[in-house]
């Protein structure tokens, strides 16, 4: 039996797959933009000094089918991710030697990305004749110098749009992410008779409403017959300096017309300046500052920002690709005033 190779971004699958691979044709062109649906399990992730989020989730082929393919979602933190030979598949004990990522059908690979694109996997055994049973339960591992992160995938059954209870999925803020100053809170959720409300929690503290009914023709794609899937986006501004630094959790439930409830929660951590709110003018100061080149390609760091009550400090700033901007990741007290 083929061993597992550590240091690794690999696969375990729990299911057995075809000679030539699990990739189903079913999708007709270009997948970069898909979103994730039905059971999408998302993570952050690192490869050395590179970092994304990454989302895997079974897309059905067609309506009232249990046909489906595997699609992955990668979205860069950093300027750009690299990924490919680094992934193997399990199953059973068994190592399968290679997967393919195509941003379409029998079309292009695709190793790099340096904005979130999804592509389709495709999983092959190098010719060894097992029988494929698809679509069942699936655990994809993330090996980074001994950080392990798991993406567990159940059993997937198609869902008509009568199915389709309740879904909902958090996007912002990213599980394992930070969250800095006034930024946002968002996601989407759909279901067949309906979103009543959407409430969040901070803590486990009921925080309120959240707004619904934001345009999304990428959640229309993915549920085309459920109605109104086109207006299925939630979101708000929230201020994240409000919270104190380090690791929060914030917990959204959706609650359909038909009473059923569903709840997605994501870990985060918030780097902040001490004060919630500043707005005296001429604070924080940065004639003194020093701009310096960070630890990776997409960050930079300013020496000595000045606060009005004469205290300085360091501050990291990351391009983030969820919020399209220069986002803080890390502040750091300097000694004097």
């Amino acid at each position: 039996m083929k061993r597992l190779n550590n240091c690794m971004f690999f696969a375990f699958l729990m299911f057995v797959v075809s000679s030539t691979s699990i990739a189903q044709e079913c999708l007709i062109g270009p997948v970069s933009n898909r979103m994730p649906a039905q059971g999408a399990i998302q993570n952050a992730i690192t490869n050395v000094d590179e970092a994304a989020v990454a989302t895997f989730w079974h897309e059905p082929c067609d309506t009232n089918s249990n046909n489906a393919q595997i699609l992955l979602r990668v979205e860069p933190s950093t300027a750009e991710f690299g990924f490919g030979s680094d992934f193997f598949a399990i199953q059973d004990g068994y190592q399968y030697d290679r997967i393919r990522f195509l941003n379409r059908e029998e079309g292009d690979r695709v190793n790099v990305v340096t904005t979130a694109e999804t592509v389709l996997v495709e999983i092959s055994d190098f010719g060894v004749d097992r029988p494929s049973l698809p679509n069942k339960a699936i655990v994809f591992i993330h090996d980074d110098g001994g950080v392990i992160t798991e993406f567990e995938l159940s059993d997937f059954t198609a869902q008509t749009s009568s199915e389709v209870t309740l879904e909902l999925f958090l996007e912002e803020p990213l599980k394992g992410g930070t969250a800095t100053g006034i930024s946002n809170i968002r996601g989407w959720a759909v279901a067949a008779s309906g979103i009543k409300q959407l409430e969040y929690f901070v803590d486990g503290k009921y925080m309120g409403l959240l707004p619904y009914g934001g345009e999304r023709l990428d959640v229309e794609q993915a549920f085309p017959d459920v109605p109104n899937s086109n207006y299925s986006g939630f979101g708000q501004t929230f201020n994240y300096g409000l919270l104190n630094t380090g690791s929060h959790t914030i917990t959204i439930r959706a609650l359909s017309t038909d009473g059923s409830i569903r709840e997605e929660s994501a870990i985060f951590n918030v780097v902040a300046l001490p004060d919630a709110f500043i707005d005296t003018q001429g604070f924080p100061a940065v004639d003194a500052t020093q701009i310096q080149a960070g630890s990776t390609a997409s960050e930079f760091v300013l020496n000595r920002v000045t606060l009005e009550d004469g205290t300085s400090y360091r501050i990291t700033l990351k391009w983030i690709p969820a919020t399209q901007s220069f986002d803080m990741v890390a502040v750091e007290q300097l000694g004097g005033r």
